[in-house]
């Protein structure tokens, strides 16, 4: 009795994730990232396990858990990476361009904005149901806070163009074009040949009313 629990004992210790460096902590969040990506391309989100994860990236399950609490978390993770990259984009080109564009240049910054998205795994995300799923099993405060974060995203874009708003006006014109980009999960049904000139139409209309 004794021996098997000083065996147990052992093993366990030995399971334990080890000490990390800074940069190994590092390394081994942008393999998760990395690999995340690669799973949700292969799997998606209900079909990929962490014991999934640790295996592409070589780590003990253990050392998984002082990154994420679950995965869902490390995929929020990720999520959030694309939507900071795609929203620093259109924001450094706003600047680059000056105080001087209009809406018609505007809308054309946000159309290639959406045409970006369409490129990446987005749109079977949504279409998949994983983001709605995602944003379920995501703790309330998190998402609420993803939300403050668009509206701080356009307020930004709206400062940078000179353009007086209300704490209102920003969350409409968050919630607008979030509509927008959730129409991709019906675009077959609204019409495949049409569609693109159909949302560079509805990003007129809303830009428009911003001049």
């Amino acid at each position: 009795m004794i021996l098997t629990i000083k065996t147990f004992l052992v093993k366990r210790i030995i399971t334990l994730p080890k000490a990390l460096s800074e940069h190994e902590r590092t390394a081994i969040r942008i393999r998760l990232k990395e690999e995340g990506k690669i799973c949700l391309g292969l799997y998606g989100l209900k079909k990929t396990t962490v014991d999934e994860l640790v295996k592409r990236t070589q780590i003990p399950k253990g050392t998984f858990y002082l990154f994420y609490a679950s995965k869902e978390l490390l995929f929020f993770e990720i999520l959030m990476d694309l939507h900071d990259s795609l929203q620093q984009s259109l924001l450094s080109q706003v600047q680059e361009k000056g105080r001087t564009v209009g809406c018609e240049e505007l809308t054309d910054l946000l159309y290639n904005l959406f045409r970006e998205i369409e490129k990446t795994f987005l749109p079977s995300f949504l279409a998949s149901g994983d983001l709605e799923l995602l944003m379920r099993k995501l703790p309330p405060e998190i998402a609420r806070e993803h939300m403050k974060k668009d509206d701080f995203s356009v307020g930004q874009l709206l400062d940078l163009l000179s353009i007086e708003t209300t704490k209102e006006m920003i969350e409409v014109f968050s919630v607008a074009l979030r509509a927008i980009f959730t129409s991709l999960l019906h675009k077959q049904e609204i019409g495949e040949e049409h569609f693109n000139d159909a949302v560079k139409m509805m990003l007129r209309g809303i830009v428009s009313q911003l001049f």
